[in-house]
């Protein structure tokens, strides 16, 4: 998938050791449920095991710059849960993940045809809680002392996707 100076590409074997350095960042792990360190036999054990997901390496020009993806897709519910990370650290703040939400989501509501995205976030996390605002999502439920489930339902981001176009065109 490509838009707006981006490009999602499918993560693969090539790309494992790359995501597994991100992912045991500290400033990465420390928002996630798992923050245990990752082996390079972890990770691939992980990778074979992915099912109904769709994950994908970010890409500005050939440089890589995160992950993100859409996960633990129910077709009958037609719901799934998003998931982003930054690796690159010289791209904090440059909209490029907000670029690749856009693209994400469009492929989930579209293609995907779900009806409902949720995200668990770390209330330690305000910059995604703030970021996930932007996007439409909604606090729903606690479901630890440390993580809440925000959802987006597919009416809203349609709703507020015109915005966020707008805003990519003055950020990228």
């Amino acid at each position: 998938m490509k838009g707006f100076g981006i490009e999602l590409k499918p993560l693969s074997e090539e790309t494992l050791e790359l995501v597994r350095k991100w992912r045991n960042d500290e400033q990465t792990s420390r928002f996630m449920q798992f923050r245990e360190p990752i082996t390079p036999e972890g990770q691939l054990a992980w990778f074979k095991s992915i099912e109904k997901a769709h994950y994908f390496v970010m890409y500005v020009g050939t440089v890589p710059v995160g992950l993100i993806d859409v996960k633990k897709i129910d077709e009958k519910k037609k719901t799934a849960e998003a998931g982003l990370l930054i690796g690159n650290a010289d791209f904090v703040g440059t909209g490029i993940a907000l670029g690749a939400s856009v693209l994400l989501l469009d492929f989930a509501f579209g293609e995907l045809q779900l009806h409902t995205i949720t995200a668990t976030i770390s209330r330690l996390n305000s910059e995604a809680e703030q970021y996930n605002q932007l996007l439409g999502f909604v606090r729903k439920q606690s479901m630890t002392e440390s993580f809440d489930t925000w959802e987006l339902q597919q009416q809203d981001y349609m709703r507020q996707r015109k915005k966020l176009v707008t805003l990519l065109s003055s950020v990228l």
